[in-house]
């Protein structure tokens, strides 16, 4: 009876899919029958091959759903999964749940909210391979030209993939297909799998010596194989094949002989780590460090999805509570990741959980290879690490069990993403914790002004370290009227209170950090003759000069253009070159403080492999005395002997017409302040501005985060910016700006009829616009905006009303970001 229950036939379920094929089009889910033979291997969040659309094109998917068919009709009418793909690549049901949720608050669509979650390179890819038609007419032979022929006759000499064919090879294919003489099957492929090393040893190592004189002299890549595995007990094939000219042929022959075996082993490709050299001491909470952990440890121990601001100075030891709570985490069996807002921040705070932790870290980042990313997201979900630290898109890693979620610098803009979908990595931070029951810290020495007031409403608990570890006191800050400086005849970039500090600074043996947040030498080209300036041609952006590589480049689509010698405009050959950069910076501070080493940090000087690792360490081990560049060194950076910070020009952010300038400055201003007086003497900051009296500036002099955040939020509250009302951007962009306009009209119109009159008369959702962006052409693509404020309260009326936006026309491309922070 009970043999007769196991054979019969179980009922075939289905599975509703999500398509990774991005189009707003095709924003659903779709049902496919799960065949019986894959009835166990169909799990919520496996990654599968379905047969698509009218031509039955493969194409991978995502499970949501499993579930019993309502009419068993409709099992007929359904295709059926054709296959599982590798599991590594799966989902588990929190993160589908992510996924979900996701596409639903960001106002994505299914695909690119579920491929957020993938593993970088594991995406299939469809291709065809193409080969001559065995069964072919020879009529149709016979009309072929003397190029379709011999391409003919090379597909069956060896096949082609279609991703290997020439422009000319294309047209060719395309011909041979019409005539019926050539096939197409298709192929699947991913950019990055599992690879595998074999190694060979000798099966009896104390009978080397006796083959050795059976082995004639003249087989010497023989003899040399069996000599190489005596010294070396065990070789991998590729040094073998290397070093001794071994041929897969001839390792097989010896492994048939009983001479030699092999074993299989999974490589894995890791990043290099930078390494301090510093050995971990522990050190004794502070009062404060104590209270923070005992006020956050009961809700890791007892698995609350609680959130936490951590709200404390620059140098309070933030970091070492996060690495105790970590440690409390994994003492419990589950898995902690750490976000930080820039790859520039990722190496030090890997050093220092590595001298805590060991090798049981993972680092993910866009600055590591495909192999790299694949390997750490494969044994992440193994479970091989405790923790997971890199920027936004490590919150995506694979963790089966997450106790707790640190998000450090949690005010930074990096971690919004300004693609599609653009969430907010706090956002999604505090969806996944809530679904695994961990508690999140958002740790900054200046929260957000919207963090700081959820906060205060209560919708995060606040715990605050206001003294630094060291008991320290933060560093004195001096601020540098430069209208003064020039009026005084001084055009230097240092002024003469921050020259001083500069040489007292190296007189006293200490380190010294200088901040210009714009890269480049100058930052506007002009003629002096017209007022022609040299702008890209594919954005609506002046173009920054770099001396050295002397050439002037965009810094939206990387056009570069060498100086002209003459005005297009009008001939002349003189031009005006504006604005500095730290390129600048450093040059004029060489040419002031010759033989004193500096180094400059900015995307530039970051673009070559292993830079930044080189960088970090010459300046930590002294010998680099001086560290020049842009906002990436205010950030999370801990350097012991640093005595001054100089900021040449604090108004660069301050002048960005957006609404979060004072906010930005403010933090920027703060944050590079903090970087000086980490150890045992109180440090020193030079700020230069020509708006010495703006409160931001005054306030982030004075440390003061409350006095700056009431200021702000007076004028926030003034103006109608969030919190108190929220900002959707809508963005139109496309290759004719008359199409572009037309559709910012035509869409604002469109909305303006979905929304009740009544809430646009009490002024609960107002919009701005349609207008040009400020940005009005990036790569090629004009851009229109429309800007919505709405109060919390309409949030779900305005998500229904854009998710029924009209589809994209083709020559016109609408993104929304539903909660923006800039308007730029």
């Amino acid at each position: 009876m009970r043999e007769q229950q196991l054979n019969q036939k179980q009922p075939e379920l289905l599975a509703d899919v999500i398509v990774l094929k991005m189009t707003r089009s095709l924003d659903q889910l779709f049902t496919y029958r799960i065949p019986q033979a894959l009835a166990c291997e169909v799990v919520i969040g496996s990654k599968v091959v379905v047969p698509f659309g009218a031509g039955d094109a493969t194409h991978e998917a995502v499970v949501v759903q499993k579930r019993t068919p309502e009419d068993k009709d409709q099992l007929d009418k359904l295709k059926a999964v054709q296959s599982v793909c590798d599991m590594t690549a799966a989902l588990d049901e929190p993160r589908v749940k992510l996924a979900l949720w996701i596409r639903e608050h960001y106002l994505t669509n299914y695909a690119q909210a579920a491929s957020l979650l993938l593993p970088s390179g594991t995406v299939i890819k469809r291709d065809y391979k193409l080969t001559a038609e065995q069964n072919a007419d020879p009529q149709d032979l016979k009309n072929l030209s003397d190029a379709e022929r011999q391409f003919v006759d090379a597909l069956s000499a060896k096949p082609l993939m279609q991703s290997e064919l020439s422009d000319t090879q294309a047209a060719l294919m395309k011909r041979c297909f019409k005539k019926n003489v050539i096939q197409r099957e298709e192929h699947l492929t991913t950019a990055v799998r599992e690879r595998y090393n074999r190694f060979f040893s000798l099966t009896k190592p104390g009978e080397v010596s006796a083959w050795l004189e059976q082995i004639p002299k003249n087989q010497t890549v023989k003899r040399a194989v069996l000599e190489m595995l005596r010294d070396y007990g065990r070789v991998e094939e590729s040094r073998l094949k290397k070093e001794v000219k071994a041929t897969a042929a001839g390792l097989k022959k010896l492994e048939e002989e009983g001479r030699i075996q092999s074993e299989t082993e999974e490589a894995f490709s890791f990043p290099a780590y930078y390494d301090s050299g510093k050995r971990n001491a522990f050190v004794a909470f502070s009062n404060e460090q104590k209270a923070a952990y005992d006020v956050i440890s009961s809700s890791v121990m007892n698995n609350e999805p609680s959130s936490f601001l951590l709200h404390g100075v620059t140098g309070s030891g933030k970091t070492e509570v996060y690495m105790e709570l970590a440690d409390l985490s994994i003492s419990q069996g589950r898995q902690v990741i750490i976000l930080v807002p820039e790859i520039s921040l990722t190496p030090q705070l890997v050093d220092r959980f590595r001298r805590r932790f060991g090798d049981r870290i993972a680092i993910l980042h866009s600055r590591m290879n495909a192999s790299q990313r694949f390997d750490q997201w494969r044994a992440i979900g193994r479970g091989d690490y405790d923790i997971v630290i890199g920027p936004r898109s490590a919150l995506f890693a694979p963790c089966k069990t997450i106790g707790l979620i640190v998000v450090d610098e949690a005010h930074d803009s990096s971690y919004k993403s300004d693609q599609a979908p653009k969430y907010h990595a706090v956002e999604v931070a505090k969806t996944l914790s809530g679904l695994h029951g961990a508690p999140l810290i958002l740790g900054s020495a200046t929260p957000g002004i919207e963090q700081y007031h959820e906060a205060r409403c209560g919708q995060h608990q606040l715990v605050e370290m206001h003294k630094r570890f060291s008991q320290v006191p933060l560093p004195k800050v001096e601020i540098v009227d430069m209208r003064l400086e020039l009026m005084s005849g001084n055009r230097s970039m240092f002024s003469r209170q921050l020259e001083t500090a500069i040489t007292e600074t190296l007189e006293r043996g200490q380190q010294i950090m200088l901040l210009l947040n714009r890269k480049g030498y100058h930052t506007f080209i002009s003629c002096r003759s017209c007022g022609y300036a040299l702008k890209c041609p594919n954005c609506d952006v002046s173009l920054i000069f770099h001396k050295g590589q002397n050439h002037a480049r965009c810094s939206y689509c990387h056009y570069r253009s060498s100086i002209p010698t003459v005005c297009p405009e009008c001939g002349s050959r003189y031009f005006k070159f504006y604005g500095s950069g730290t390129e600048k910076v450093e040059e004029a501070f060489a040419e002031t403080f010759p033989n004193v080493a500096t180094a400059r940090m900015d995307s530039e000087s970051l673009s070559k492999k292993g830079a930044l690792e080189e960088i970090l360490t010459d300046f930590e081990s002294g010998k680099t005395r001086v560290l020049i560049g842009t906002q990436l060194i205010s950030k999370g950076l801990d350097f012991a002997n640093v005595g001054l910070v100089g900021v040449i020009l604090a108004d660069v952010t301050l002048n960005l017409p957006d609404f979060q300038a004072s906010e930005r400055t403010f933090q920027l201003m703060t944050q590079v302040s903090g970087r000086s007086g980490r150890a045992e003497t109180q440090g020193r900051v030079v700020v230069q501005t020509y708006v010495p009296e703006h409160f931001a500036i005054v306030r982030a002099a004075e440390h003061d985060y409350i006095g700056f955040y009431e200021e702000e939020m007076g004028l926030r509250k003034a103006f109608g910016y969030p919190p108190y009302l929220q900002m959707a951007n809508i963005i139109l962009s496309g290759f004719k700006p008359e199409a572009v306009e037309k559709s910012a009209m035509s869409l604002n119109d469109w909305f303006i009829s979905k929304i009740p009159s009544e809430l646009l008369k009490k002024g609960d959702l107002e919009i701005l616009g349609p207008h040009p962006a400020v940005y009005g052409k990036i790569k090629n693509r004009y851009r229109w905006q429309i800007i919505i404020k709405y109060r919390e309260e309409m949030l779900k009326l305005l998500e229904k009303i854009l998710r029924s936006l009209p589809v994209d026309r083709q020559d016109v491309r609408t993104t929304v970001d539903i909660k923006a922070i800039s308007v730029l």
